[in-house]
């Protein structure tokens, strides 16, 4: 059903799509402890109230993945929520931001790859 639902979705048939995930949660209840990020995705676009629980059980396990963080500030915004949906956003933002910098950190052996000009290239490579 939720398979159906995203189909409808994509064929810009939101009513249909709303129609089948409403069907799928009156018949699977547990659907709403569900942590399948696609099934976020499909929720914040339609916007539900069985989108909150969704949200709730995925950011529980993943607290900083971006992906679910961007489908719960979706849903936010699209409910008149638009404070909490830009601290979602910007939480995306700090999880690359502190990606980046553990990156770069002096305890990572990990070095970006240099830039065509950039005086670090070992002469060797043109």
């Amino acid at each position: 059903m939720v398979d159906q639902a995203l189909v409808k979705l994509l064929q810009s048939k939101q009513s249909e799509s709303a129609a089948l995930m409403h069907a799928a949660f009156a018949k699977f209840p547990d659907l709403k402890s569900s942590a399948d990020l696609s099934l976020l995705g499909l929720l914040a676009r339609l916007h539900p109230p069985e989108t909150e629980p969704v949200a709730a059980v995925i950011l529980r396990e993943h607290p900083n993945l971006p992906p679910a963080l961007f489908y719960y500030g979706l849903y936010l915004e699209s409910s008149g929520r638009p404070k909490e949906a830009v601290a979602q956003f910007q939480n995306i933002l700090s999880t690359f931001h502190k990606a980046r910098t553990r990156c770069r950190s002096p305890t990572s052996s990990f070095e970006p790859p240099p830039i065509r000009g950039d005086s670090r290239r070992p002469s060797f490579v043109e």
